[in-house]
C-alpha cells in the first residue's frame, strides 16, 4: 500500500497521506515517498501544490 497518493491535474500537484490507521502519522518511509511524490510533480511542471491527509 502506498503511503502516498498523487495527482496531477491543470498544473496542480494533489499529495494526499494515505495512512489513515495510523492518524496518518509521518514516517521516515512517508519522508521517501513524499520527496519522490514532489519530484515527479516538479519534472511535470506543477504550478501548485495541494498536501492534504486521508480521513
Amino acid at each position: 500500500m502506498a503511503l502516498i497518493l498523487t495527482d496531477y491535474d491543470k498544473r496542480i500537484g494533489t499529495i494526499t497521506f494515505n495512512r489513515a490507521e495510523k492518524r496518518n502519522s509521518f514516517s521516515a518511509e512517508m519522508l521517501k515517498e513524499l520527496i519522490a511524490a514532489l519530484d515527479a510533480l516538479e519534472r511535470k511542471k506543477a504550478r501548485a501544490v495541494v498536501i492534504r491527509a486521508q480521513k
